[in-house]
């Protein structure tokens, strides 16, 4: 088992150092925001983007900065820590998890990074489920906190009902996302996302299929509106497929929906899903290249 050394307020720990304080308000009420970045041979993807918003979690919580560590600016930091673990870390692929805790009040805020392997799904096509808990459509939707119990029991509720993810509705019972996941559907041939103002965490990977599919949308099939998915709409779906960072996209073969019985879908066998599966690739490919989005240097 790969164990990770742990980066905290600029200094690199063995694993399992115990380095949080009883009064931290991250571990006492979960002011804190975080992020998770999918290293591959020693590349660290879409890292401006994760800092950008891992930064604007921050100010939600009222962070601008911190208070341990020779660097106050959370950018900074951020990147010092990135590098120094990539560089300690010889593993193909793995995940990174950066967090930002409020911290102990007198004390100011923390940074600590933790590696961790990533678990592997099935390929052909994960189990997902109408989830029994809601999510919100409220300001703090789209903070990426680490107060995160609905998404921790709800997830455990779906994988003891068989399934690897659990899917959140709103409370006006829209679908909102999964609690590891973006959700898209294809209806009619039309590829579908729900809104952030319906309850939706805006993933990173999310975006990133999001702007590539606007700036290719002359061609067939690269076209995707966001839009309100109803339980009636996810019924009639040809696909459904999910994306994060680790697993990039992540195709859906069946949704369990209760009383409604079991949606069964064509998993990775779908055309749509593969396209934008192999549309991401050559995004990676190109923030590899140090290229942003429009094929600019970084």
């Amino acid at each position: 088992m790969t164990r990770f050394p742990v980066f905290a307020d600029g200094v690199l720990h063995p694993p399992r150092t115990p380095l949080v304080a009883a009064e931290d308000r991250g571990f006492q009420l979960g002011m804190a925001v975080f992020e998770t970045l999918l290293v591959e041979d020693a590349h660290a993807y879409f890292l401006a983007a994760h800092i950008a918003r891992l930064v604007r979690g921050a100010a939600a919580l009222g962070v601008d900065e911190l208070g341990c560590g020779p660097e106050p600016s959370i950018e900074a930091g951020v990147r010092a820590a990135v590098a120094q673990l990539v560089a300690a870390v010889e593993h193909p692929r793995y995940a990174l998890r950066i967090t930002v805790s409020s911290g102990v009040p007198e004390q100011g805020a923390r940074l600590i990074v933790t590696g961790r392997t990533i678990d592997a799904f099935d390929e052909a096509g994960v189990v997902a489920m109408i989830s029994s808990y809601r999510a919100f459509d409220d300001g703090l939707a789209n903070v990426k906190a680490t107060s995160r119990v609905r998404y921790v029991v709800a997830r455990d509720e779906a994988i003891a009902n068989g399934a690897w993810e659990a899917l959140f509705l709103n409370p006006r019972g829209e679908l909102a996302e999964g609690t590891v996941s973006n959700v898209f559907v294809v209806l009619d041939g039309e590829l579908v996302t729900p809104p952030i103002d319906g309850g939706c965490l805006g993933g990173i990977v999310r975006e990133r299929v999001l702007s590539d599919l606007a700036r290719h949308d002359d061609e067939a099939g690269s076209r995707c509106r966001v839009a309100t998915v109803t339980e009636a709409d996810l019924a009639r779906a040809s696909e459904v497929f999910l994306t994060n960072t680790t697993g990039l996209v992540v195709p859906v073969r069946r949704v369990l929906r209760g009383a409604a019985g079991a949606l069964e879908l064509p998993g990775a066998a779908g055309p749509v899903q593969a396209a934008v599966r192999a549309r991401l690739r050559r995004i990676e490919a190109a923030d590899r290249r140090g290229e942003t989005d429009a094929g600019r240097t970084a």
